[in-house]
Parts: structure tokens; C-alpha cells; sequence
């Protein structure tokens, strides 16, 4: 028990072991229970605060959080090099100034595949231009796993083993039923009876 719920307890047990007929007086019993409910809110506020302090000295001391991003950025395919280098010029127009930024990405896209379709040189060069990239990130990244596997500081992630095909005539599996639900618990996990015996 924290130190919050035995505090309580013996509260209580005082409180009943007072009054010598196992009955409360339900404002004593309000206030009591507010009182233990406000210190486990300061408990888990306390709680909070160490888990983010926590977080900030590992940040200080160079610890990555297992959820970061990784370092390298998956490289832009043709068509977004090409919206990046076409969007100022397709704004300027006059009649696409004001234009939602929806409607101009619609006009981009019907450029694209005009000038794809043409296979311009421009296409050609940005398309040129995307492989290199992507090929460059390949190659990082596979370096970077090299240096991972020789590491042994760094966790490896294991990879899922290929799955069995499935019959043809395979029956589906059924939905498990729910069980039925149980009853909540008190947060103190203390069963309070205060009926007459």
C-alpha cells in the first residue's frame, strides 16, 4: 500500500473504533475520503513531475527516447521536387493568386502529368535527380545498420518471420466472445462495509 492508502486506513479504523458502533457519520466520511483523494492527486502530480525531470536529464545526457525519429529523412520523389520548384510560378499567375492552396496542388498535379506524360526534360532531370537521392539514402541507411549490428550497446530489432500461406478453403476465424464485464475496483483496492451487523 502507498503511503496515502495505509494513511487512510488508519484513519478509518480510528474513526469506526470512535464511534464504537461500526456506523460513521457520513460528513466525517466525506471529509475523509476528500482528503485521501486529494493527497493521491498530489502523489500522482509528484509522480508526473520526477517522470519529465526524468526525461529532461536523459535528454541532457545524450540518451535518445526510444520514440524519435530516425536522423535521416526518406529523400522527395520527382513529383514533390517538381511541386516545390512549379508551386511559386503556378501562384503568381493572376487568375491562381487567392486560390486555395487545395486548388493550386490540383493544378500541380495536372501539370505533372502533362509534362510526364510528355516526358519533358525537366521531368527527366527531377526523376534523375530523385533516384540519385534516394539511392544515396539507401546507402546511408545500410551503412548506419552496419554500424548498429557492430554495437552491441544499441538494441537490434528483431524481424517477424514470413507468415504461412493460407488454404484456399481455409474456415475463418471466429470472433471471441466478450467477457462479461467485472466490477470496478476502488481506487485504494480496500473494501469498505458499513452496514449493520
Amino acid at each position: 500500500m502507498s503511503g496515502a492508502t495505509s494513511e487512510f486506513v488508519q484513519k478509518l479504523m480510528t474513526l469506526i473504533a470512535k464511534t464504537g458502533t461500526g456506523q460513521v457519520h457520513s460528513d466525517a466520511l466525506a471529509k475523509l475520503i476528500n482528503g485521501f483523494v486529494r493527497s493521491i492527486d498530489v502523489e500522482k502530480k509528484a509522480e508526473k513531475k520526477a517522470k519529465k525531470e526524468a526525461n529532461k536529464e536523459a535528454k541532457k545526457n545524450g540518451k535518445k527516447n526510444m520514440k524519435e525519429k530516425s536522423d535521416m529523412d526518406k529523400p522527395l520523389n520527382a513529383y514533390m521536387l517538381y511541386c516545390i520548384k512549379k508551386r511559386p510560378s503556378i501562384v503568381e499567375v493572376p487568375e491562381n493568386k487567392g486560390k486555395p492552396p487545395k486548388e493550386i496542388t490540383s493544378i500541380l498535379a495536372r501539370e505533372w502529368r502533362k509534362e510526364r506524360d510528355q516526358k519533358s526534360q525537366f521531368v527527366e532531370m527531377l526523376q534523375q535527380e530523385a533516384d540519385e537521392a534516394s539511392l544515396k539514402y539507401k546507402q546511408a541507411k545500410e551503412k548506419a545498420n552496419e554500424t548498429k549490428e557492430k554495437d552491441p550497446s544499441t538494441p537490434v530489432k528483431e524481424e517477424k518471420g514470413e507468415k504461412a500461406p493460407k488454404a484456399p478453403n481455409a474456415p475463418k476465424k471466429k470472433k471471441a466472445e466478450k467477457a462479461p464485464k467485472k466490477a470496478k475496483k476502488s481506487e485504494t483496492g480496500v473494501a469498505l462495509d458499513f452496514s449493520e451487523q
